[in-house]
């Protein structure tokens, strides 16, 4: 399982944060193996190191040819290599019949608790100042983590989090109620008309993440098949980094091929509020989750926000479309400092964003695109398709063009800045894979920041 992670972790500084949910995942299917003949696109997406082609070729396969008999007919799927199918067998499985009672789980339900404890023996030069004038660290070098999960007849899900980070105050300043982060959520899954249902903290994702992508990004294997995603909708918040998720409630319906996902959240941000102007203004926003200090103590949950939004979809076999809407509001005016590298940055108590996305797999091709639109901005596009030439060549194109200012707050698209705005490129992925011991794989991405 650590090969796995390692192989398909894109920012290393996250994996305390992110990785901790993935682990999740993949213990969950070790043990209750995901049936083949059942698994929906969102399941296998759950599968990180899978890519969005490859989950395209089999569904396609499997609509074609019909139910699996064996978990090695993963052979004959386009786009699996051995490697792939290697990584997948652990947590995977075909039942020996179609009758839904087989193999019925007659636990009640299962969960568990985990603590853990850091401290770094040398002391940091924050924690050795005195003078109350100075910035200093304000609580002890411990650092505390608590996860508790709880599952009920595989439809009720619990998460609860709690964290203290080095420097922090505990049960004093503004952590009166100890932690300084709390995190808990709960999911229900298939329970009358809801599809799924969260209420707490959650990640959305859909299309290619030009207008909405929270959560971690995780690597999708080699070069060729990177470049796209499959938004898997909403999902529980599971790790434990403190910026990044909403706060609220969302949930999914599904009629026929239709799909709709409404969500609404209040955000509580750290962020810099100062007087410009006659009036409060927020000049930036801090993702770290540190509040060590007087100056990080006084920013914590200082930036009032409101999200919310809904995703509609159209899904027939190996098509789908999606219309997207999100509207993201400030309690105070957002004004970044008059620098020129904020020239073309959002200004303003509410941003509105809308977008349509689409994928198809046809034949040996899937294609994907999203365009997504900052309401009296800016625009972003991404687009491109993987192919699969035979059992040895497959490559991809993509091309991404995020005007200068095209606004967002919560979108996680393919680029190579850290923030979707001024960059276009195109990027082309080839793959040679010759015998089961060789492969040669190379990327070209040709890219601009205007």
């Amino acid at each position: 399982m650590n090969a796995i992670l390692n192989d398909n972790i894109i920012d290393e500084e996250q994996i305390d944060e992110e990785v901790f949910g993935q682990v999740e995942l993949l213990e969950e299917f070790r043990k209750s193996r995901l049936d083949l003949n059942k698994a929906s696109r969102i399941d296998l997406d759950k599968l990180f190191f899978l890519s969005s082609y490859q989950i395209e070729q089999f569904i396609a396969h499997r609509e074609r040819v019909g139910y699996f008999t064996s978990v090695y007919e993963l052979q004959g799927i386009k786009g699996f290599d051995l490697e792939t199918i290697q990584t997948v067998l652990p947590f995977v499985k075909v039942s020996e019949t179609l009758n839904p009672e087989f193999g019925k789980i007659n636990k009640e339900g299962s969960g568990f608790g985990m603590g853990s404890y850091f401290r770094q023996l040398e002391e940091k030069k924050g924690f050795g100042i005195d003078d109350p004038l100075r910035s200093r660290y304000l609580g002890t070098p411990d650092k505390f983590r608590i996860r508790v999960r709880q599952e009920h007849r595989k439809q009720y899900y619990l998460t609860f989090n709690a964290a203290k980070d080095a420097g922090e105050p505990f049960f004093e300043f503004a952590q009166r109620y100890g932690f300084d982060y709390y995190s808990g959520s709960l999911l229900v899954k298939e329970k009358g008309i809801f599809k799924r249902f969260i209420v707490g903290d959650y990640h959305i994702q859909f299309g290619q993440g030009l207008a909405i992508w929270t959560g971690g990004q995780f690597g999708r294997g080699n070069p060729v098949l990177q470049v796209a995603n499959i938004g898997a909708g909403i999902r529980q918040h599971s790790g434990m980094r403190e910026s990044g998720f909403l706060r609220g409630m969302a949930f999914t319906v599904e009629k026929g091929r239709f799909r709709m996902t409404p969500y609404a959240a209040f955000n509580e941000l750290t962020g810099t509020i100062s007087d410009k102007y006659g009036r409060r203004v927020v000049s930036s926003i801090n993702k770290s989750g540190l509040h060590r200090t007087p100056s990080e103590q006084r920013n914590k949950n200082a930036v009032k926000q409101w999200v919310y939004g809904l995703n509609s979809e159209y899904e027939k076999q190996s098509f789908r479309l999606g219309l997207n809407y999100l509207s993201t509001h400030f309690k105070d005016y957002f004004s970044p400092p008059d620098r020129e590298y904020n020239a073309y940055r959002f200004r303003g108590k509410q941003l509105q964003q809308g977008g349509a996305s689409a994928h198809l797999n046809w034949r040996n091709v899937f294609m994907f695109g999203e365009s997504a639109h900052s309401l009296n901005a800016g625009w972003g596009h991404s687009y491109g398709a993987i192919a699969s030439w035979g059992s040895k060549f497959s490559s991809s194109i993509a091309y991404r063009n995020y005007q200068s200012d095209y606004h967002q707050f919560y979108a996680q698209g393919y680029g190579r800045l850290s923030t979707l705005g001024n960059e276009e490129g195109i990027y082309l992925g080839l793959l040679y894979h010759p015998s089961r011991r060789w492969e040669w794989a190379n990327s070209f991405d040709i890219h601009q920041f205007p």
